[in-house]
């Protein structure tokens, strides 16, 4: 087999498809990684930079700046941001603070750990203080290249020694038996995440083992003669051959034709935009029915003229003297992604699996994804996957007729666009209440335009099944921190299917929209889309005659569940849950990283306050005077 040079590894990146995220950053690898804590430095505190200061966050000290100082005074720590090799060495000695040895005073050190240049692009890299077994900078770096093609058999397959303390970093090679003591739960590592195929992890040893300083889901090639061993370079040039042979001609075009679009409308967004303004949305859902031909005109021009749907104007009822009350259509979309660059958390339903790992018990079990790897669609059995399952067909099959019934949903996307209920019944698969044949359902999952996640089909509470069993029926609740800390819980609204929507509720398709009073539970107050143009009010389901109002069971403990999972995530400050209801607890079948305008229901008002102080530090950051002055 011909050995893989630079250049064709080059080619290859990046590796690991979407998943290669989990690596980009060690604040990211630590919340995938959490059975693993201790493979990892211990992380003192990390901050990332909203529009109105720093936010401080650590789960064992102060998250203030005195307890940072109180930190130093204790230990060592060095100062790092969060994807680059840098470090600097604090500590403190004899009343005085040091960096990299160098006398500083208070002043300085507060101001190097709040400075700007330690961010590093545009997405407001964190910076992070770690207690360090070792400084890497003065001791050499065991380079772990692991392979897991089949997502079951790990493997160490190169080590090799890195010095980094020269001008020119030093590289040979090194063996596993170097690492003999570590190599076991390097792998398990490994195995726990099997959506990665080929990654690096740099090790540094310390007093009492190995610890893990770095993870790179493109590793480095080798800077040495003896390069990689025989079986990556085989695995590496397999991949080579496989995407020059896939990317023709008529792919590559479409590619530099969609590249070149999107360079076209990036420089048209910013000729004709607001700052910092990208337009997500364009057209409304729904518009209300006017009967006079030139009273339709006037109101749809007022309402566009100050950036709403014309919808908003009765759905609030806006007027000339509270307008300034409410955020409009545009400037919701002008808000763009609230949250940091840890959003991409939301990105897909298997990374936020790993990340609430400690709220397993409100996630749906994940048994299989069906992903494309290498220039085909692959099975990887996930966590909850059953002893005795392997990955195949044939037992996604076998595991369906256990259950009786598996939901088959997009790792990405939202809506519920491309759900399928997959069940078994009689001796016939079905897909929603469409009896399939084995060969269908394979073509389904084959079809490489597909990326489904094979999962547990919730069982909702008798309560809410009772008014429609079609569909799970979810509750969207609104979370927001307007001090970047603690969580509180904006507004919500039920969701019912119709027969309409198929095995969702999606309100657009079709679906039922219900009044949510967040402190009591109570719903009522419904209204359904009919079509683009036209709602109406329903105080029974159509489909079921059952009358459409009660209370969520459980509800303050439903509550107190949400917030508990939102302040876990304390680098996200605005989310979307939607929330579905068993017997047993709630269950998030999705939460969204920015989640839509409601359609038929109103944000109240502490949410719409936390809208407009994000809208106003946006605005003061690129230079628009106040909202009451300058509506776009």
């Amino acid at each position: 087999m011909e050995r893989i040079t630079i250049e064709q590894y080059e080619y290859l990146l990046p590796m690991n498809e979407k998943y290669g995220k989990w690596l980009d950053d060690k604040i990211t690898a630590r919340k995938i990684y959490q059975p693993f804590k201790y493979l990892f430095e211990t992380l003192h505190y990390h901050l990332y930079k909203r529009e109105d200061g720093w936010r401080i966050i650590s789960d064992q000290h102060e998250e203030n700046f005195e307890g940072m100082f109180n930190l130093i005074k204790e230990k060592p720590v060095f100062l790092m941001d969060n994807t680059t090799k840098k470090r600097k060495k604090i500590h403190h000695s004899q009343g005085k603070f040091y960096l990299n040895n160098e006398e500083k005073s208070c002043d300085e050190i507060k101001s190097l750990i709040f400075d700007d240049a330690m961010i590093t692009d545009n997405w407001q890299t964190d910076v992070n203080m770690l207690v360090e077994q070792t400084d890497i900078n003065e001791k050499e770096i065991y380079r772990l290249y692991l392979l897991n093609t089949e997502g079951d058999n790990s493997k160490i397959a190169n080590v090799f020694i890195v010095d980094e303390s020269q001008a020119r970093p030093i590289w040979r090679k090194g063996s596993v038996h170097q690492i003999a003591k570590i190599e076991k739960a390097v792998i398990s590592l490994s195995k726990y995440t099997p959506q990665l195929e080929f990654f690096s992890i740099d090790m540094v040893e310390t007093e009492d083992g190995f610890k893990i300083v770095r993870m790179d889901s493109n590793p480095e090639f080798p800077l040495c003669d003896q390069g990689f061993c025989t079986e990556i370079s085989d695995y590496l040039f397999d991949r080579f051959q496989d995407k020059k042979a896939n990317l023709s001609e008529i792919a590559q075009a479409f590619h530099t034709q969609r590249q070149q679009k999107r360079n076209e409308r990036r420089v048209y967004v910013e000729k004709y935009y607001p700052k910092g303004y990208y337009p997500f949305r364009t057209q409304p859902l729904i518009i209300d029915p006017i009967p006079d031909f030139d009273a339709q005109i006037t109101a749809e021009t007022w309402a566009s003229d100050r950036g709403f749907f014309p919808s908003r104007i009765s759905q609030y009822a806006i007027n000339e003297d509270n307008q300034f009350e409410f955020i409009s259509d545009f400037e919701y979309s002008y808000l763009g992604q609230v949250n940091n660059k840890y959003r991409k958390w939301f990105e897909d339903k298997v990374t936020i699996k790993y990340i609430l790992r400690n709220f397993n018990e409100c996630l749906p079990a994940y048994y299989y994804l069906v992903t494309f790897k290498n220039e085909k669609n692959r099975i990887i059995r996930l966590m909850d996957c059953p002893d005795g399952f392997l990955p195949t067909y044939e037992d996604i099959f076998r595991l369906v007729r256990e259950k009786g019934i598996l939901a088959l949903k997009p790792d990405e996307g939202t809506h519920g666009l491309g759900f399928f209920r997959f069940s078994y019944q009689d001796e016939k698969y079905f897909l929603n209440v469409k009896e399939v044949s084995k060969e269908e359902v394979i073509k389904l999952l084959d079809d490489i335009n597909n990326q489904y996640l094979i999962t547990e089909f919730i069982v909702q509470h008798p309560d809410i099944s009772n008014i429609y069993s079609g569909s799970v029926n979810t509750a969207r609740m609104t979370v927001f921190k307007k001090d970047g800390k603690n969580a509180h819980i904006g507004n919500g609204y039920m969701r019912f299917g119709t027969k309409a929507t198929g095995g969702v509720d999606n309100i657009g398709a079709g679906g039922i929209s219900v009044d949510l009073d967040i402190t009591t539970g109570h719903f009522c107050h419904a209204i359904r889309v009919i079509n683009e143009t036209t709602t109406t009010n329903c105080s029974e389901h159509p489909d079921t005659g059952v009358t459409l109002e009660g209370h969520l069971p459980d509800w303050k403990n439903v509550c107190d569940k949400i917030l508990n999972i939102a302040e876990s995530l304390p680098e996200i400050e605005y989310m979307g849950f939607d929330v579905a209801f068993t017997e047993n607890g709630i269950k998030l079948p999705e939460i969204n990283r920015m989640p839509d305008y409601p359609k038929l229901n109103k944000l109240t008002p502490a949410t719409l306050d936390y809208l407009q102080h994000k809208l106003r530090q946006k605005k003061k950051k690129y230079g628009y005077p106040d909202l009451t002055e300058n509506k776009f």
